[in-house]
């Protein structure tokens, strides 16, 4: 297929006389076959014995046995699976459709992609991100030609005034317009998001009229995309298929081959840190191209198999790069005019090579564009290093120092002590910047850096400045920042605004798509949403705040978009422009599982509109409930700001060891009551219920470490034997326990440990509920809970229990398996409770006593009344 007719040996042609030369990269043998054998000299005529375990089948659906020769196993062995399904891994029996390409995409992302990150997007999901995003960008572009100087509303605004001008000159022109769209995916993984771009920008097109053959005339036909697939319908509602005898099909297929063609030329960009991905991209691409290519010329009776000519594929894979889109050597304002100057190469030129290239006629002149391309950006390298930020610092401070102290009219000077401490300091500076400079050019994180400011000619204008992209979209890797270790800190030198150890690698990839917009461009990615709610997504927040226009974010909460990945999602779209508007917003739960599918729909009618979302986190609710939370926020002060302190309870590395019952601790006791000392009674996180406790008879052995700063000594096992033994007899997993002191005897040190015996609220870290519990009597508490001491406690504890704090806040907290909430420190000291004088706090200490006397009397005493009582209290507080 890499060779042209006449070019193949006369066995070839005699064989093999119907198969058609296609002018791609992808039919070119790789380097691997270049240093090792070429696929062709693999011998056939070796027998391969079928595994018993075999998939292959006979006509009647019996496993096969024996052995086949290799290409009639191989062919056997995939003609048994269904690759025209995107969702079925199911072993077929009946004849299958042509392949679909979005296949690739879950092929690639079961051999290679979860490693990166990388996941397989369903089709729902691009369609509508694609379908929503594009639609918008087009009335972006035809705003200029809006009548009067106005703007087209809507995409049906813009429907209307294409119909009204019918003139082929038109159809033309304004199918140009779409076609100067630029779409970029900055992680493109298998490629889904361009292809469902592509066909996206096809069925636009003919949704506006300007589907149009190349003598400007409409097609009479039927586009939409229907489960990320093309749909390509006749006048009677048949689906089209090529027919090269018949005129209407042929100029169909020439008119969708050569659209095609345009669009992924001039509109689709992708890149990606994985060579494998971009391999994949190319060919679902090609494959996208390949399903409309039609025969130049056919033989005398018009039938296809018996010879002709298919047009030849163009080399698309020049838009789909390898590299790590978050690194760049130089900035994107980085000057390319003195590089035009002193070049024998322009903007112009490089534009032309890469368009000579795509449709390269011979492997010669594609390998001589290669060779020009690579020689013009290679000229671009070279001079924005000679006119960069960091060389022209250098140079000007090497040029201070020579002149100051080292030119022939100095030798004699004599420098005073200021001058001679600013001469060191100037050339500690020399040296600092020389040692940047050279890590830049030989650091490891730039071996894969992608220079934006040059690798896409297309989004350069005529004096060589980075315009930037119309649209940005993508689902960029799941990776958290701390997991990649020496990576990370190598991204921490680049200064994202949106980089945080704790984060993750997708918050780089807004602010990355961001810089690589144009004016008013959009993005729209599919990531985690963990940056929403939690402390260490708060850079992305503001980032997204300052920096960004929100226009539409959907909350997955714990829908499960992805098979293959437990991970909580939202999408997110936001403009690259300065006007705020009110963010359409919409979250979607766990019983919205089924409805995902009609998205579109859902979102239109049952979004809300938000104008600012708190600096603590962004919960998506209705109008009604943000307005109330709202009011809340606005007369509190952050937890945190209280004359109080939130401390974690007592991890002991080995509970079967540290934790008894009352039976156990009885007996330590009568055999020595020096262990009651250390022995404390304990609640666990499932014990704390609203108000009060479900106590369950359980002991800690507080066999702590001490405090050295408030001279607390750590307890010596010895002085407790009855303990010691008991503990001994756990000694093969207390040894090697990690939670541990000095000793294996002791817990570890715990830098609050007389907080234990003060009053406090004590909460679970991990809860359906939100309950809040009030402890007067010393209890100690697990690993699985969290406690507050200090001030105003009767009176906290009201509020916190209140169904106002958990309507306003319980959102706030990440939400696990089975609706379960994270009750997180950082997130929960950021919450904002609304303070009040002590001396009014009365009201408040009385009730809670009240409750806490009924509970002790009986532990399951109903305190429904006081603490509706205490409701009504906090909704008069709040107003």
């Amino acid at each position: 297929m890499a060779k042209k007719p006449d070019e193949r040996i006369d066995r070839v042609k005699t064989i093999f006389a119907k198969v058609p030369y296609l002018n791609s990269s992808l039919f070119e043998p790789t380097d691997l076959e270049h240093e090792t054998l070429f696929v062709s000299q693999l011998e056939d005529h070796i027998p391969l014995k079928l595994l018993p375990s075999t998939v292959i089948k006979d006509a009647i659906g019996k496993k096969e046995t024996g052995s086949k020769d290799s290409l009639h196993y191989f062919f056997s062995f995939l003609d048994s699976y269904d690759f025209a399904s995107e969702g079925s891994e199911d072993i077929q029996e009946d004849n299958k459709a042509l392949i679909n390409a979005s296949v690739l995409g879950l092929i690639f992302e079961k051999i290679n992609g979860y490693k990166d990150g990388s996941f397989f997007t369903p089709s729902f999901i691009t369609m509508y991100m694609c379908k929503e995003t594009i639609r918008r960008a087009v009335v972006q572009k035809f705003s200029p030609l809006a009548p009067e100087g106005g703007t087209f509303e809507n995409f049906e605004d813009l429907k209307s005034f294409c119909f009204h001008h019918y003139k082929k000159e038109d159809k033309t022109k304004f199918s140009a317009v779409i076609n100067s769209l630029k779409i970029c995916d900055p992680a493109v993984g298998s490629g889904h998001f361009l292809v469902s771009a592509l066909n996206e920008i096809i069925a636009i097109k003919n949704e506006l009229g300007l589907l149009v053959d190349k003598e400007g005339l409409q097609l009479k036909t039927d586009v939409e995309v229907v489960n990320d697939e093309l749909i390509v319908t006749d006048e009677d509602g048949i689906p089209y298929s090529y027919n090269p005898k018949n005129k209407e099909s042929q100029r169909i297929q020439e008119t969708l081959f050569h659209e095609k063609q345009t669009i992924i030329e001039n509109c689709l960009f992708g890149v990606d840190i994985n060579p494998n991905s971009v391999k994949i991209c190319r060919l679902r691409l090609w494959i996208e191209l390949l399903k409309n290519a039609y025969y130049k010329a056919t033989p005398p009776d018009g039938h296809p198999s018996k010879g002709g000519e298919l047009e030849t594929l163009p080399n698309i894979d020049i838009n789909i790069k390898c590299g790590n889109s978050l690194i760049s050597r130089f900035e994107l304002d980085a000057d390319l005019k003195k590089a035009l100057k002193q070049s024998k190469w322009n903007i112009e030129s490089y534009k032309l090579a890469v368009s000579t290239y795509r449709n390269a006629e011979s492997k010669e002149q594609k390998r001589e564009m290669e060779r020009l391309i690579t020689d013009i950006k290679s000229n671009f390298r070279s001079e924005i290093n000679q006119n960069s930020r960091q060389i022209k610092d250098l140079i000007k401070n090497q040029n201070e120092y020579y002149t100051k102290y080292e030119s022939a009219q100095l030798f004699e000077a004599t420098l005073n002590k200021s001058q001679s401490k600013y001469k060191k300091e100037l050339a500690e500076k020399i040296k600092k910047q020389e040692a940047e400079i050279e890590e830049i050019k030989s650091n490891k994180i730039y071996e894969n850096a992608f220079e934006w400011r040059f690798e896409f000619p297309d989004v350069l204008n005529d004096a060589g400045d980075f315009v930037g992209f119309d649209l940005v979209i993508g689902n960029p890797p799941y990776v958290q920042l701390q997991s990649m270790k020496e990576m990370s800190k190598q991204y921490e030198k680049l200064n994202y605004a949106t980089y945080t150890s704790m984060g993750d690698l997708y918050a780089l990839f807004y602010e990355k798509g961001n810089e690589i917009l144009k004016n008013n461009g959009l993005l729209c990615f599919i990531t985690g949403s963990a940056w929403m709610r939690t402390n260490y997504g708060k850079p992305l927040r503001d980032y997204l705040n300052n920096k960004t226009v929100v226009t539409d974010l959907i909350d997955f909460s714990d829908c499960e978009i992805f098979d293959s990945a437990t991970v909580l999602t939202n999408i997110l779209m936001f403009e690259k422009k300065d006007v705020k508007k009110a963010i359409k917003a919409i979250r979607f739960t766990r019983k919205d599982q089924d409805r995902l599918p009609l998205l579109k729909e859902i979102f239109k009618n049952e979004f809300v509109e938000i104008e600012k979302f708190s600096e603590t986190s962004w919960i998506i609710s209705d109008q009604s409930s943000f307005d109330i939370k709202t009011k809340v926020e606005a007369q509190g002060t952050k937890i945190k700001d209280w004359d109080i302190k939130i401390s974690y309870g007592i991890k002991t590395g080995l509970n079967e060891a540290f934790i008894i019952d009352g039976k156990t601790k009885a007996e330590l006791i009568t055999k020595d009551s020096k262990s009651a000392e250390i022995i404390k009674p304990l609640l666990r996180g499932r014990d704390i219920k609203k108000f009060y406790y479900d106590y369950q008879d359980l002991w800690l052995i507080n066999a702590h470490n001490g405090n050295k700063e408030k001279n607390i000594n750590p307890i010596n096992i010895k002085e407790y034997p009855e303990i010691k033994a008991f503990l001994d007899l756990h000694w093969d997993k207390l040894s090697i326990r990690t939670d541990m002191g000095d000793t294996p005897y002791n817990l570890r040190s715990c830098a609050y440990l007389e907080y234990f015996d003060m009053p406090k609220i004590i909460y679970p870290d991990i809860t359906k509920f939100l309950p809040f519990t009030f402890d007067r009597e010393q209890f100690y508490t697990n690993d699985r809970c969290f406690f507050i001491t200090g001030s105003d406690l009767e009176y906290l504890v009201c509020l916190l229990n209140s169904n106002l704090f958990k309507y306003c806040f319980k959102d706030d907290f990440p939400e696990l398996q089975g609706n379960s909430k994270k009750l997180l420190k950082i997130i929960f000291e950021q919450l904002s409770i609304k303070k009040m004088p002590s001396l009014e706090q009365q009201p408040f200490i009385n009730k809670v006593n009240k409750i806490l006397s009924l509970k002790t009397q009986d532990p399951k005493a109903d305190t429904q009344a006081l603490e509706q009582e205490i409701d009504a209290m906090v909704y008069e507080l709040y107003g």
